[in-house]
């Protein structure tokens, strides 16, 4: 993973150049993180579907049997 100095003294020829090439790095950098995060919060909401469901059903069962067991 390249940081800000490694970026910088790449581009070292001119002030504005320097400046630009620092900016795209930062956005660039910031694009990869917000898209990590990204599938790291649909991976969650996922799971959570998926132990909620799991929970629902395990309590239908046990209503399920208990109505069953009480006759």
């Amino acid at each position: 993973m390249k940081t800000w100095k490694d970026e910088t003294h790449e581009h070292t020829q001119e002030g504005g150049e320097t400046f630009s090439v620092r900016r795209n790095f930062q956005r660039e950098e910031e694009e990869r993180n917000h898209a990590i995060l990204r599938k790291q919060v649909q991976d969650f909401k996922d799971t959570m579907k998926l132990v909620s469901i799991t929970i629902v059903t395990i309590f239908f069962f046990i209503f399920i049997l208990s109505a069953i067991m009480t006759r």
